[in-house]
């Protein structure tokens, strides 16, 4: 008796292993495995979206939690990307606390039609992080939703999913024509500047107004009981020495610049001579910590 119940007992639990492989699997699921290629990551599920990320060839998604119930168009997934994420803000859309407003758009270049990563959120954390003329730059601390293309799934080139917890960017945002290029007497900055030496003036006609980008220590010139300085900010080296005295009249969040002093930073303006003196002076446009 007991043999012939142990038999039965396998060949339900059998029966049941059968049936449930039968069963579709969810999306997300059956995708949880290394991609074999490179994947663009969009902010919402459709080929014509923005590209916000690139997932390498051999990385393993990560699924958020629930997103499985969401309806999606087919062939495609929802991912989580982890953060921080370093995103711009335009300066008119921050609160009084220098905080980007909730509902606000946080892309992923400083300009209008920069790709939108994701929009502000009531609770969500940032650092500044630095400026780059109108747009202030930030660190976002919490992981945001992209959509990829599941491996042998078709697109189709305008999809709109109302349920997409990442924000699209405006409509002016799609259409609008591609930014100029920038002409070699503007070039961009670069964060992977390396750190050079200003060379002294020896009058003020010595350097033409030049762009440079350069890399350093940020100090205040301001002293107890010394005379003022043409300049309350300089550029350092790591030993203290003064590259340059930095003018930041032109960045509109002079309020906190004080947060700067004493971090490595990456800074890019015009660089001038100071009259009557063998100094320079950078006309910063653009101040951020350095990596």
């Amino acid at each position: 008796m007991k043999t012939t119940a142990l038999i039965r007992h396998i060949a339900a639990a059998a029966a049941f292993a059968l049936a449930a492989a039968s069963l579709p699997a969810a999306d997300n699921a059956s995708a949880a495995s290394p991609l074999p290629a490179p994947a663009p990551v969009y902010n919402q599920p459709a080929a014509s979206a923005a590209v916000i990320n690139t997932l390498a060839a051999g990385v393993t998604p990560a699924y958020p939690a629930g997103e499985s119930t969401v309806a999606l168009p087919s062939g495609w997934l929802a991912v989580e990307l982890a953060g921080p994420h370093t995103i711009y803000v335009r300066d008119t859309d921050l609160n009084k606390q220098l905080d980007p407003k909730p509902g606000v758009a946080l892309r992923l270049e400083p300009k209008t039609d920069g790709p939108v990563l994701a929009t502000m959120e009531k609770g969500d954390t940032v650092e500044l992080t630095g400026q780059k003329g109108r747009w202030i730059q930030f660190q976002l601390n919490r992981p945001v939703i992209g959509y990829i293309q599941s491996a042998g799934g078709t697109a189709a080139a305008e999809v709109t999913s109302d349920k997409s917890q990442v924000a699209s960017a405006p409509a002016a945002a799609t259409s609008a024509a591609p930014a100029a290029p920038r002409t070699a007497a503007t070039p961009a900055p670069s964060a992977a500047a390396s750190t050079p030496s200003v060379p002294a003036a020896t009058s003020t006609d010595a350097i033409a107004p030049l762009p440079r980008s350069l890399k350093g220590i940020f100090a205040s010139t301001r002293r107890a009981f010394a005379p003022r300085r043409p300049y309350d900010y300089q550029l350092n080296d790591d030993a203290g020495n003064r590259y340059t005295y930095l003018d930041v009249s032109k960045l509109v969040m002079t309020e906190q610049i004080e947060k700067y002093v004493g971090r490595g930073v990456i800074i890019y303006g015009l660089a001038e001579a100071v009259p009557n003196t063998k100094d320079i002076v950078i006309r910063v446009e653009t101040l951020q910590l350095a990596k």
